[in-house]
C-alpha cells in the first residue's frame, strides 16, 4: 500500500480510516482473506495497514462523507485510478492521536 509506506516513513503510525462503503470497510477490518472482484485490492491494503502501529476503519454513511465522495467521483471521471483508489478506500482519512 503505497500511502501507507509514505505515512510510515513520514514517522506518523497512527490513523482512523473512514469510508460509506460498508462492505469495504467490514472487509478492511476482517482477518480472513477477501475473495471479491476487488479482493486483490484489499488485501494489499491490508497488508499496508499492518505497517502501522495503530488503526482504525469505521464506516460513515455518505451524507457525512459528502467532500470525499465527490472528490472520488471527480477522480473517477478524469481517470485517475491511484486518486480514486485512495479516496474511494481513504475518503475522511485523520491522523488521530
Amino acid at each position: 500500500m503505497a500511502g501507507c509506506g509514505v505515512w510510515t516513513t513520514n514517522g506518523i503510525y497512527k490513523y482512523i480510516f473512514e469510508g460509506d462503503s460498508l462492505e469495504v470497510v467490514n472487509a478492511l477490518r476482517s482477518d480472513d482473506s477477501c475473495w471479491t472482484q476487488y479482493g486483490m485490492m484489499i488485501n494489499e491494503e491490508k497488508e499496508g495497514l499492518l505497517r502501522l502501529q495503530k488503526w482504525n476503519v469505521q464506516h460513515v454513511r455518505r451524507e457525512a462523507n459528502a467532500v470525499a465522495h465527490r472528490l472520488a467521483k471527480e477522480a473517477l471521471v478524469l481517470g485517475d485510478k491511484n486518486m480514486a483508489r485512495s479516496y474511494f478506500l481513504y475518503s475522511g482519512c485523520n491522523p488521530c492521536g
